[in-house]
This record gives structure tokens, C-alpha cells and sequence, in this order.
């Protein structure tokens, strides 16, 4: 909602700055394919910076129960437009694991440009860390590790079907340990909200080859120092 006060008197109208607040839904509320939620991100130490975004919402059972998801990544100012799509608009902004600041990458510029440090801590991500609670509002979380599983493993494990399904999952790259953009257009990777050892998580990992798999989990390979590469976020409200 989006609102000002104003006062009139002989001289005139006059009117005050305008302010935006947004009302949460009631926990579970149902969405569907094709239904948008407008939020107002404030740049702070969950948003890189200030802007509105309009979120596409579908509501899925593929992650075990039905949840309402939101079909971009976190931050994108859109779906993406295709698999390999390298833009700045359709990737959204990157998270270390366990960490609520959210990062922007331009291409050229990292927003905002700290120096960052190694990861290696016996946690999964917590709540209060979560940003798609802190962004989007209760009830609003990143997926687990089982809840991503079962959406991999009901689209048929490859890259392209993961795009091509009411997701629009796809190749937003990464930031690395040391916070360069890399693999935008190559390589596409977001995270669950489970660990899998101190330095590394679980999460959705595809490529352009049409390979995907769950990384972190059993049997599967990881990167080093993987929590503190800065990945994509997607969100389910409960």
C-alpha cells in the first residue's frame, strides 16, 4: 500500500512524503500460477539495495506438500528469459550460505563490495538469517535440502527441465570465495537451507550441458569452501 497525508486550509493543498508498508497474508495462503506479489526491498544488510519487485508465485505440491512458491530468483526484476539467460535483471542477487546480507553483481560491480572470509561453521541456515523471511515476511523461507530433492528428482534431473518448468530455473552463475561473478550464463546454483558439513551445503547445482544434481548431498561432490560462495535463493511460504 502506498500512502501520504495531506492538509488543506485557504492557502491550499499540501501534502507529506509518501510512505509504503505491505500486510502479510495469512500463514498457508494459497497462490497460483500466474499470480504476482509486489514487495518494496529496502537496502539495509538483507538487501543490497532499494528497489520494487514484482514476484511470480506458483503453488506446487512437487516439494512434498503444496506451498506457495515465488518463480524467479530472489531480488530478479523477472523470470528468466531463457536457460542460459546472463542478464543482471533475470539472476537476482547471490547469498553466502547462513548469511542474510544479499549481494548484487552488475557484471562489473559488486553491491555491496566487503571483503569476505571463509565460511566454516557446524549450522544449518537459521531463521533469523533467512532472507527470504527477512525479505518477503513470515512464513516465507528458503527450501531444505528434501523439499529441493523432491522437486529435482519430479522434474527428471536435467538442466533444461528445470527451466522449463513453472520454476524458470536457471544459469545465474555465482559469486566466488572471493566475491568475482562467475559462470553467469554456464552454471546455475541455489541453495537449500541444510548443510552437509562445516564448510559445505546443500544445493541445486546445473550446467549448461543439461547436467544437474543436488551438490552437498551423499555421494555427491563439493565444492571447497563452498559456503562462502554466494549462491541463488528461491522461497516457499509455509
Amino acid at each position: 500500500y502506498y500512502a501520504r497525508a495531506y492538509a488543506v486550509n485557504a492557502s491550499g493543498t499540501s501534502y507529506g512524503n509518501q510512505v509504503t508498508f505491505r500486510t502479510e497474508g495469512a500463514p498457508g495462503q494459497a497462490c497460483a500460477q500466474g499470480s504476482t506479489m509486489t514487495v518494496t526491498h529496502a537496502a539495509g544488510d538483507v538487501a543490497p539495495v532499494t528497489k520494487t519487485v514484482t514476484y511470480k508465485l506458483v503453488q506446487t505440491d512437487l516439494s512434498g506438500s503444496s506451498k506457495c512458491w515465488i518463480a524467479q530468483n530472489l531480488g530478479a526484476d523477472r523470470q528468466a528469459l531463457s536457460f542460459n539467460d546472463n542478464t543482471e535483471q533475470s539472476s537476482g542477487w547471490y547469498w553466502q550460505f547462513n548469511r542474510k546480507q544479499g549481494y548484487k553483481h552488475d557484471g562489473m560491480d559488486r553491491i555491496p563490495s566487503t571483503s569476505w572470509s571463509n565460511i566454516s561453521e557446524n549450522s544449518n541456515w537459521i531463521s533469523t538469517n533467512d532472507p527470504c523471511t527477512r525479505l518477503l515476511g513470515s512464513g516465507w523461507r528458503i527450501p531444505t535440502s528434501t523439499e529441493m530433492t523432491l522437486v529435482f528428482s519430479s522434474l527428471n534431473s536435467s538442466g533444461t527441465s528445470l527451466f522449463n518448468s513453472l520454476f524458470r530455473f536457471h544459469l545465474a552463475g555465482r559469486l566466488l570465495w572471493n566475491g568475482v561473478l562467475y559462470d553467469r550464463g554456464n552454471v546455475g546454483q541455489v541453495y537449500t537451507s541444510n548443510q552437509s558439513g562445516d564448510e559445505h551445503a546443500i544445493k541445486l547445482l546445473f550446467d549448461n550441458s543439461g547436467g544437474a544434481t543436488i551438490e552437498g548431498a551423499p555421494g555427491a561432490w563439493n565444492y571447497r569452501l563452498d559456503k562462502v560462495f554466494a549462491a541463488s535463493v528461491r522461497c516457499l511460504k509455509d
